[in-house]
């Protein structure tokens, strides 16, 4: 486990793991593509944000 092997605080777990930068890209990725090109992943977030 990530955290097990390494020093990382919580904080800098979320800046890198979890940047709310990269959840913004993927989502106007999925609003801007289109449809028959999502991989699997792509079409479970398109229903969620509809």
């Amino acid at each position: 486990d990530k955290f097990d092997n390494k020093t990382v605080t919580f904080e800098e777990h979320i800046k890198v793991e979890h940047n709310m930068w990269h959840y913004l890209f993927f989502i106007v990725l999925v609003k801007v593509k289109d449809s028959t090109e999502f991989t699997g992943p792509e079409s479970y977030v398109a229903e969620m944000i509809r």
